[in-house]
């Protein structure tokens, strides 16, 4: 029988950038799709608001802080 989809044990953070106009991405509702890991790890949801086309680029998602932020924390350690 199929299980609800959970975080993975091995992630230590999931977070969830997601633009109204982004027609691919989980939407705020991934947080409640997805449960928590065994050690309470969950996806964590916030919006962004980019200008323009083709807003599923990450090029217009780096282009906010918010999301550009965690990814350079991530590269440097």
């Amino acid at each position: 029988m199929p299980r609800p989809a959970c975080c993975p044990e091995n992630v230590s953070s999931w977070l969830n950038f997601w633009d109204r106009d982004d027609i691919v991405v989980g939407r705020p509702r991934l947080a409640e799709w997805i449960r928590p890991s065994r050690s309470g790890v969950k996806a964590v949801t916030e919006r962004v608001a980019s200008s323009g086309l083709w807003t599923h680029t990450a090029t217009k998602y780096l282009e906010h802080g918010i999301v550009a932020r965690p990814v350079i924390e991530a590269l440097q350690s």
